[in-house]
This record gives structure tokens, sequence and C-alpha cells, in this order.
């Protein structure tokens, strides 16, 4: 996931909130879990659209 919240507002905007997906390289060290969940947080969406972020639409991807 970028950790910039500007892109990740400008994808919102573009994609909608729907085909944006919370991912990590943990634990490889290139990522960080922390600046992901304060990028995921920094965002301008609802509860429900940000926990969509955070997993359900992967799960949903996933069908999980």
């Amino acid at each position: 996931m970028n950790f910039d919240v500007y892109a990740l507002d400008m994808v919102t905007k573009f994609a909608g909130v729907e085909h944006l997906l919370a991912g990590s390289d943990f634990p490889k060290g290139i990522g960080s879990l922390e600046l992901m969940m304060e990028s995921a947080n920094g965002l301008a969406v609802s509860r429900a659209e940000r926990e969509a972020i955070l997993g359900g639409n992967a799960a949903k991807l996933l069908a999980l």
C-alpha cells in the first residue's frame, strides 16, 4: 500500500474505494504495517470504507 495519503485519496476518487486493497511485504522489512495503518486512517473515508480497504475488499475478491 502506498503511504502517501494524497495518492491514496486520488485512487479512491478515480477508481473507488472498492478497488483499493491494503497490503504489505511484512515480515520482509521493506514495508511498514504502522505506516500502512497511519495512511489508511488518514483517508477521508467512512469507517465502513476504511474497513473495506483494510480487509473487506480482499475478502470479497478472494470469496472468503
